[in-house]
């Protein structure tokens, strides 16, 4: 006689029965469920795991440290050099009492505020130390604003689909920018999207299934490229000239890299030679909201 365990599981819950087995015979000995609490968080009809939650709260706290220490950083530099009115052991008690005890120094609470009607502001700072000699607070007040607001900074692990763009485009670009004919570009191209995973011969459409976001925009990048080919199939100029523009497309960029993109093209227009004197610009015009910078590019 054999016993047999069957189980039924479930998102909260799992079922359990066991039975005996004489020959082509079965009886129940027992059965019984155990309920517990479930292993994901719902709001709103989205799902997600609990794990998830506890990092983006932890990501969040690591985030919020990361900043402090870059200011004090940099106040540790600013105080060495005399750019800022604290001294370096006012800054080092701040870190010791973990950056909870902020500096309360009146000269440095006056450095740190703003004051319109006599043109104290960081804006004007950073305007300013482009063109001409300022302070050493005066410019000290600046680097501290671009410390604060340092811009973006790609993720080149970022698996959406902005992300992955972002990644491949430029190699792309590069890979193109290399090839001598059309010819070259095809087989450069075939050879690189390979790399990425995505195409299968074997397949209809000659794509692997079930693919993510970003292998999706990756999708429809390679099969763009393939027209524009198609369409200068006997230009290899004008063929490889479309197809760097269409890399270089701004909806392709995403939200954060086409806004920089935006900006980066405003100071070109405007002549502006700091990212400092574009702002400065902007900041007795309108409020200056929703701006994305690049760690890299500005």
């Amino acid at each position: 006689m054999a016993k047999i365990l069957g189980l039924d599981l479930g998102t909260n819950s799992i079922g359990w029965a066991i039975v005996d087995k004489d020959g082509n015979d079965f009886s129940l000995v027992d059965k019984g469920v155990r309920i517990f609490s479930e292993g994901v968080k719902s709001e709103k009809g989205i799902e997600s795991s609990r794990a998830a939650e506890r990092t983006a709260f932890r990501s969040a706290r690591k985030l919020k440290y990361r900043r402090k220490l870059r200011k004090y950083e940099t106040l540790k530099v600013l105080s060495e050099n005399g750019m800022c009115p604290l001294s370096f052991e006012e800054v080092e008690e701040w870190k010791k009492s973990g950056f909870k005890k902020y500096p309360l120094n009146p000269e440095f609470l006056k450095w740190l505020r703003t004051d319109e009607d006599q043109n104290i502001n960081p804006y004007v700072f950073r305007d300013r130390a482009s063109k001409q000699k300022i302070s050493l607070f005066e410019l000290g007040r600046a680097f501290y604003h671009i410390a604060q607001r340092r811009g973006f900074l790609s993720n080149r692990l970022d698996q959406s689909g902005d992300g992955v763009l972002e990644k491949h485009c430029p190699e792309i670009i590069s890979l193109i920018e290399d090839c001598n004919s059309n010819t070259e570009i095809i087989v450069g191209l075939k050879d690189y999207f390979y790399d990425t995973g995505i195409l299968d011969e074997t397949s209809k459409d000659g794509f692997v299934k079930d693919l993510d976001e970003g292998d999706k925009e990756l999708k429809k990048i390679y099969n763009s490229l393939k027209i524009i080919l198609k369409k200068n199939e006997n230009k290899f100029v004008a063929a490889k000239e479309e197809i760097i523009v269409r890399l270089n497309k701004k909806e392709d960029l995403g939200k954060v890299k086409g806004k920089i993109k935006d900006i980066s093209q405003a100071m070109i227009d405007g002549n502006f030679e700091t990212l400092g004197q574009y702002f400065f610009s902007l900041y007795n015009k309108s409020k200056i909201r929703n701006q994305y910078t690049s760690r890299e590019e500005h």
